[in-house]
């Protein structure tokens, strides 16, 4: 078994594990470690049926069926669909997971120890599933902060606390009457401990999380948002755009002296190339022309982030001068703009954020 840390912050990439064999128990102790270790692990290559796939979920403890048992899967109700592929005028999964920032049924007494996604069918362009690191949030919160919060406790229950229209992109999953009187409020500590490691995160404090006990309303949800704010803002370089006037010598010097691998670019139009490591895009090699003095071609940095409506307004509060996008192909939303000293800032949010 071999386990490749897929960033700094969160992830790991696990090699030779096949699942749809038992695991001995040694392999699963250490499929455990990385977890709890990484905070998400992935298991590429795997071809599971249902059964197999909910035997694999009953290793880390019992099953929860989603409270939308419209989409429970036929073979196993504990398997929820996520689709959004319709035949003959009816949907054959839940089309939206989620489209915000979330803890899986913290709605719920007992929330999940950890959701098990198993992909069949995926988009080509970069995207989907956006993961936050919520431990290394509480740990790099100011020790004011954290001492502030260890006592509050949180009433949760199913929702978003951004948007509570039913009809919005980014509002949770409707419910239907019966399964609205599934779910109740619930209470959970802010400052939560892993209950297997002890280490603490912060947990939920966006999507169902809408009250604190003992505190106003107002100044809770204004805590709330602050600790959002504090945890999903800047997630890391995303990557680096070099612009060349020979795309392919560029192209062969990363791949061939760096050891960057050459994967998917969506339609950009104009020529280029997208250099991956780890799985990711770091490098992005763009056509263009070129002075012959030049002194250096680092076009500009990218970060992942998220709050796009937050990020925008901040912008606006501070005077600061942006142009928003979606690019082409992956529909990911793009902040532009400037630095005091000139250097263009790229920032990258999911194609699921509200525009704002």
């Amino acid at each position: 078994m071999d386990v490749e840390p897929l960033s700094p912050v969160l992830g790991a990439r696990i090699a030779g594990v096949d699942l749809v064999r038992p695991l001995a128990t040694e392999i699963f102790a250490q499929v455990e470690a990385a977890l709890h270790r990484h905070g998400v692990i992935v298991f590429p290559g795997q071809d599971l049926d249902p059964a197999r796939f909910a035997a694999f979920g009953r290793l880390w403890g019992r099953p929860e069926p989603h409270v939308i048992d419209t989409f429970h899967h036929p073979a196993d109700p504990n398997i929820l669909v996520l689709s959004n592929v319709v035949r003959d005028g009816r949907p054959t999964g839940l089309a939206d997971a989620g489209s915000y920032f979330h803890s899986d049924y913290s709605y719920l007494e007992v929330p999940a120890r950890c959701t098990i996604l198993y992909a069949l069918q995926v988009p080509h362009a970069q995207g989907g599933t956006t993961f936050a690191n919520q431990t290394l949030a509480y740990e790099e919160l100011p020790g004011e902060t954290k001492l502030a919060i260890e006592p509050l406790v949180a009433r949760h229950h199913y929702g978003n606390r951004d948007d509570l229209d039913e009809r919005s992109r980014t509002a949770a999953s409707r419910l239907n009457e019966e399964q609205k009187r599934k779910v109740t409020c619930v209470r959970h500590r802010i400052a939560r401990p892993h209950p297997r490691t002890g280490r603490k995160a912060l947990y939920a404090v966006s999507g169902s999380s809408f009250a604190i006990e003992g505190m106003d309303d107002g100044a809770a949800i204004a805590l709330l948002d602050r600790l959002e704010e504090d945890s999903m803002a800047i997630a890391g370089m995303n990557h680096f755009n070099v612009l060349t006037d020979d795309v392919d010598a560029t192209r062969r010097f990363y791949i061939d002296v760096i050891g960057l691998t050459e994967g998917d670019r969506p339609p950009l139009g104009f020529p280029g190339a997208w250099l991956y490591a780890g799985g990711h895009p770091i490098l992005h090699v763009s056509s263009a022309k070129l002075p012959r003095d030049r002194a250096g071609v680092i076009d500009h940095m990218a970060f992942s982030a998220t709050d796009l409506k937050g990020t925008v307004a901040r912008l606006k509060a501070k005077g600061v001068e942006f142009a928003l996008r979606q690019q082409v192909g992956t529909r990911i939303w793009q902040i532009f703009c400037h630095d005091p000293m000139g250097a263009k800032v790229e920032l990258d949010f999911d194609p699921a954020e509200q525009a704002p």
